[in-house]
């Protein structure tokens, strides 16, 4: 192999293991996202279960239960909208990485045909 293209393709080695590093972090960023706000969803739900069955209590006779369960249903709403943003945000990502990865092995490929000239 010429001196110049085993550089050159070290260099685009370099800069491919890069890319890929950079779309896997991106992708791990976009998992705990969406693993977050389905953790807060699953916490909300907690919490509105706990409250349904207690119909007796004075903050039920006094309406904040009901004024809270109205609060849950508008923050629930909010958090599947971003949740759904954060699910096409992760497959994209995920999308990315994947490319990242074709780009890097292809490289290896080259300059494994390379290194057998």
């Amino acid at each position: 192999m010429s001196n110049p293209r085993h550089k050159q393709i070290l260099r685009l080695a370099t800069i491919t293991d890069a890319i890929l590093e950079s779309a896997l972090l991106q992708l791990k960023i976009a998992a705990a996202a969406r693993h977050s706000l389905e953790g807060q969803l699953a916490e909300l739900d907690a919490s509105r279960r706990a409250v349904i069955p207690d119909v007796e209590s004075a903050a039920s006779r006094a309406g904040s239960d009901l004024m809270w369960l109205k609060w849950s249903d508008l923050r629930r709403a909010e958090l599947n909208k971003a949740l759904a943003r954060a699910r096409v945000a992760e497959d994209e990502a995920r999308r990315a990485a994947g490319r990242a990865f074709g780009r890097q092995q292809a490289l290896a490929g080259v300059a494994r045909k390379a290194a057998a000239r």
